[in-house]
């Protein structure tokens, strides 16, 4: 029987159908956390991104009704999902500026937004903090509206935490829809973790701008650092990080760097954040 998924995203909506019960178990952990309902539906019922059963145990996934690429692993399938149903949302998404971010808000006050390339800990950083208290917005795109430049929005579902940091987050082991598979794209093994298993009830989906966070892992450092930096330097780790170039994009981030602090860490271990931002910084004392 045919199953329909209706994941939501700051209002928009995106539908997933299965067509296979032994497929089921693997889409009710894909972006868990933005799970709206699901139902029992018609085969031919209209979805945005579809899986049905193929031989040799393969998953032909369908993209607005037609065939995306050949058939594949149940695990291709899953993260070639995750990354669609990701741009699916952006697309609907596009009068906002997104950056490629995570977003965290500290109790009682504003939000943090921490970015940076591929492996420089955003999910490490935002699960520290997660872990002492802070409320979560995303991992993965911060939104943002032209007309209020100091107000962020987050981006709803599950976090992939890269092999090499799951020895400092014991607690995202065991948790449920968690999955551990090999990423082609990451060339990673990934665990994928639902935030709210973590914390439940600890989303935001906007929240005030208060400052920005630069991680850098620096395995071979022995302790941790939080340096305030300059606008160029915070610009330039900004601007590759926006999904969608534009004028707009421009004029926010340099509205941000004369309006909100920017601070470099540098670290072998995420797990230091909270405590050195509460000795370092005014807002998180």
């Amino acid at each position: 029987m045919s199953r329909l998924f209706v994941y939501s995203n700051q209002g928009e909506r995106s539908r997933f159908r299965i067509d296979s019960e032994e497929l089921l178990p693997w889409a009710i952990d894909l972006h868990s956390c933005a799970i709206e309902t699901q139902a029992n539906c018609a085969a031919n019922a209209a979805a945005d991104l579809a899986w049905s059963a193929s031989e040799g145990g393969r998953v032909q996934i369908e993209l607005n009704g037609a065939p995306w690429e050949t058939p594949m692993s149940a695990v291709d399938a899953f993260f070639q999902s995750e990354n669609l149903l990701t741009q699916l949302f952006a697309s609907t998404l596009n009068q906002l500026v997104q950056i490629h971010s995570a977003t965290v808000r500290r109790p009682g006050g504003g939000a943090w937004m921490i970015c940076g390339p591929s492996r420089s800990g955003k999910t490490s950083v935002t699960l520290s903090l997660m872990l002492d208290g802070w409320s979560w917005m995303t991992d993965e795109l911060t939104l943002v509206s032209e007309d209020a430049p100091t107000r962020v929005k987050g981006f709803r579902r599950n976090f992939n935490l890269k092999e090499p940091s799951w020895e400092r987050f014991p607690e995202t082991k065991d948790l449920k829809h968690a999955r551990e598979c090999w990423s082609g794209h990451h060339q990673a093994m990934i665990r994928f973790i639902d935030p709210e298993m973590l914390r439940p009830n600890t989303f935001v989906s906007e929240a005030g701008l208060e400052g920005i966070l630069l991680p850098e892992w620096m395995p071979e450092v022995s302790s941790s650092s939080l340096d305030l930096i300059p606008g160029v330097g915070a610009t330039q780790v900004l601007m590759p990080e926006i999904k969608f170039p534009s004028p707009a994009a421009f004029r926010l981030v340099a509205n941000w760097m004369q309006n909100i602090p920017v601070y470099r860490f540098q670290h072998s271990d995420p797990r230091k954040i909270s405590e050195i931002m509460r000795q370092q910084t005014p807002w998180t004392r």
